[in-house]
């Protein structure tokens, strides 16, 4: 009989361990599911947020360079005069 109950018990906890297993694949699967789903929609964003960011940086180059450009011309002026 003893032997029985421990037969009985160890495939009870073999099936436990089975449905925690299964579990927690449903739970990683459905946390990788929600992460693709923001990194996607956030992709989007991170692509806009980038080219903004880009256009602002060259933008303000060109307008260090145009004034760099203009001070020179006006120190050649002030020299020529």
């Amino acid at each position: 009989m003893k032997i029985l109950k421990k037969f009985s018990l160890l495939r009870a906890l073999k099936n436990c361990y089975g449905a925690t297993a299964i579990e927690y694949a449903l739970i990683a699967a459905i946390f990788a599911i929600s992460a693709i789903g923001a990194f996607r929609t956030m992709g989007a964003n991170l692509e806009e947020m980038y080219q903004e960011t880009v256009t602002r940086v060259t933008e303000a180059i060109n307008t260090v360079i145009t004034q760099d450009r203009a001070t020179v011309i006006d120190d050649d002026d002030a020299d020529s005069a």
